[in-house]
Order: structure tokens, then sequence, then C-alpha cells
């Protein structure tokens, strides 16, 4: 069964070693993105003293007490228009990476959203195919370059 919970100091590893993965595959997918100056301590020191709690919401998906994928998202705010909420990094590993666990996990997020009152989510849309499907499977369209989901 599928448990999301908060970013905590007590699963900060297995979340550094969950970025760590993503940031990998990340650049074997494309050499533009590279590694360079990203390893576990800027990570880490990354999501400790980043974090905004009025303001991010950072979400850990966990498969039987293993950490298995995050959501990392931060409130979007408008200029003369309502405030969105912006997804910067989704990642599940890959045995997790169905319509199912995603859904699980951006629902926690879509409901701790709307409990903050904002009523638009959206992510880039991504060059990989399955995790756009991903996105769509979950209600969110395409438009341009985003993935789209009024929660209203």
């Amino acid at each position: 069964m599928y448990e999301v919970k908060a970013l905590s100091i007590c699963n900060l590893d297995e979340v550094v070693a969950l970025y760590r993965r993503k940031v990998d595959e990340d650049a074997s997918r494309d050499p533009r993105v590279g590694r360079a100056g990203v390893d576990e301590r800027a990570i880490r020191n990354l999501l400790q003293y980043r974090f905004d709690i009025e303001n991010d919401v950072f979400l850990v998906s966990f498969l039987r007490d293993d950490a298995v994928g995050f959501v990392d998202s931060v409130r979007a705010p408008g200029e003369g228009i309502e405030a969105s909420w912006y997804v910067k990094a989704a990642y599940l590993v890959p045995e997790c990476r169905d319509d199912g666990h995603f859904e699980a996990l951006i629902r926690v997020l879509e409901r701790e959203v709307r409990r903050r009152g904002v009523g638009t989510v959206y992510a880039n849309r991504s060059s990989d195919e399955s995790a756009t499907s991903l996105w769509e499977a979950a209600g969110y369209e395409a438009e341009g370059d985003r993935l789209v989901k009024s929660l209203r």
C-alpha cells in the first residue's frame, strides 16, 4: 500500500537518494542537464534550507516503508491574477511509474493546494511522453509548454 508523507528530517536521507536518481536519469536522457555541481550535499542543503512552510509543499511517497517517489512544488504568485501552484519536480522510481501511484501522490498535493486556497496546479510539459501520459491520466491538460489542472 502507498503512503504519502510530507518531507521531514526523518525521511530526508531517502529523499536525497531519490533526488540523486532523478538527476542521474535526467542527465542520461539529456546530456545538457549534466551533473555539474549536483551532489548529495547540495541536494540536502537545498531541501533543508530553502523550504518555506507557507509556500512550498514537498511530499514523499512510500511503498512498504521504502521511499519510492516525491513531488516538489511551490506557490506561484500571480500579479493581478489568482495564484497558482507550480510542480517543480516529480519523480517515481521506474517500478512504480503507473497511473495509480502517480495519481495517489498528486491527489495528496491537490488536496493540500486546495486547502491553501489555490485553484490551479501546473507543471512543465516533459519531452518524455510516458511522464506526460501520467499527468494526463491524472486530469491535467496540455496548454503550450505546461500541463494544467483547475481544482475548482
